[in-house]
């Protein structure tokens, strides 16, 4: 998923979905990035992606899916 547009700040919202989720395992965005594309490749695009949040604007919620 990705955005359409801009927030009226000019920011631009992520939402992240790890589906389905499995007790125990590891679903760190750093972790992830240098699993899939390897360790230096990965710390590269873990920097772009840390240094694109905007300070104090970062929200994070745990969900937990319904069995409807």
């Amino acid at each position: 998923m990705h955005p359409v547009k801009a927030n009226p700040d000019g920011t631009y919202t992520y939402l992240f979905i790890m589906d389905p989720y499995i007790k125990g395992e590891d679903y760190d965005i750093e972790s992830l990035v240098k699993k899939m594309y390897g360790a230096q490749k990965g710390a590269e695009y873990y920097k772009l992606f840390a240094e694109a949040i905007v300070p104090g604007k970062d929200v994070g919620y745990r969900v937990t899916q319904s069995k409807d």
